[in-house]
């Protein structure tokens, strides 16, 4: 299996200093710090605020939402988040495990980042013994897996036990926090849940050093035209949608190839164009995914999404994907992309053969869908929003 969107090690981004990955080698990094002055949501503190995530393990969800660049923001506003994966704590030691608990019960607050296991409990209470906020980061309809994410992940999620602590865990946190406003509409009607709210950015967005001309620089195109599809296994019905449009278009345009990343070629494109069609290594860490993703030089990123009350919930961290590495979409008229204006959507199945056509026959148009997707990807650089929303959450 490649793994272009997973990744079970800390952070490897080189240039993001303020996330902690906490494991019995950084123990020594909270030694000597005391947890920040609290204030008041309205006129945010001085000092800066140390928040700790757990999370099962780290994965694009942590690092989109908490490992993103705090370097222009004043040091004295920016938020400490520390990591903590669960699958390392429980194996210390109980002296190491009681050094992280006295620095997490001191903390500003805490987070559990699609993380509800039986030990969160534990955690919850004590944190309201000390009084420390609690806030529950909830980015996928968790209650409602579909099977066609496959049956390993369907159990996980389904099972009574996974559902029960995921009501407490929702109804007893201070906040319950969210990606999307479907998926926090949705939550609010079906929780008694005390304080849920949508976070202002979710899918942080990083132009690196390149400006919206160097990311669409013809030099990072391939000479000839490819059509490239990112995700995991679980988003194979999705790419499913497009696999006859993307026949009829190879069979148009001879030079046309199709790549995929994170996700094996479906059988029908790859037994009829075996020598046009390829998919991409997999790489494991997530930074190291979206560096590789602005390589291969695709000429067009495919998002397309089955019609579904699971993905009516989800974000559009795809389209961010995309367009930091330099490519333009084409996305489906749902979920996430519905009330994009700016997005090129696919309303039906003429519609997404004539764009892709389009895409192929002229550059300007690809120019066009490209730009008008930086614009709106643009508005995703708010950081301090983000800074802003947790100093107020954790007042």
């Amino acid at each position: 299996m490649h793994l272009c969107l997973g990744n079970d090690t800390p952070s490897s981004h080189p240039d993001h200093t303020q996330i902690r990955a906490i494991g019995p080698r950084v123990l020594h990094h909270m030694k000597g710090r005391g947890p920040a002055r609290r204030s008041f949501c309205g006129s945010p503190s001085i000092n800066s605020v140390n928040i700790f995530v757990f999370c099962q393990r780290i994965t694009p969800t942590q690092q989109l939402c908490f490992d993103f660049d705090q370097s222009a923001i004043s040091p004295r506003k920016r938020i400490n988040f520390k990591i903590i994966e669960y699958i390392h704590y429980k194996k210390m030691t109980p002296q190491a495990r009681k050094e992280i608990d006295k620095a997490l019960y001191g903390s500003d607050g805490i987070i559990f980042s699609r993380w509800y296991l039986e030990p969160a409990l534990r955690i919850l209470e004590n944190a309201k013994s000390k009084r420390v906020p609690v806030i529950f980061h909830v980015d996928d309809l968790l209650d409602s897996v579909p099977k066609s994410l496959g049956m390993n992940k369907y159990n996980y999620y389904s099972d009574p036990d996974m559902i029960s602590r995921f009501r407490l865990i929702l109804e007893m946190s201070d906040h319950v926090v969210c990606s999307t406003s479907a998926l926090k509409d949705i939550l609010a009607k079906r929780y008694l849940i005390r304080s849920i709210h949508q976070v202002p950015v979710h899918s942080l967005f990083s132009f690196d050093c390149y400006s919206k001309a160097d990311l669409f620089s013809a030099s990072r195109f391939k000479p000839y035209p490819v059509i490239g599809y990112m995700g995991s296994s679980s988003h194979i019905q999705d790419l499913d949608l497009v696999v006859d449009h993307l026949l009829d278009t190879m069979e148009k345009f001879p030079l046309l190839r199709f790549e995929t990343c994170g996700v094996e070629l479906p059988s029908r494109i790859r037994e009829k164009f075996p020598s046009r069609t390829r998919e991409v290594a997999g790489v494991n860490s997530y930074w190291e995914f979206r560096r590789h993703l602005k390589t291969l030089g695709w000429w067009l990123g495919l998002a397309p999404l089955c019609n579904s009350e699971f993905n009516s919930c989800k974000s559009d961290t795809k389209i961010v994907e995309y367009i930091q590495a330099g490519i333009p979409v084409l996305a489906s008229s749902f979920g996430p992309y519905e009330d994009i204006p700016r997005i090129a959507r696919c309303f039906d199945a003429s519609d997404w053969r004539y764009k892709l056509e389009n895409v192929l026959i002229s550059c300007q148009y690809r120019r066009a869908i490209y730009d008008s997707c930086h614009d709106y990807c643009f508005s995703y650089k708010e950081f301090e929003k983000v800074i802003d929303f947790y100093r107020c959450l954790c007042a």
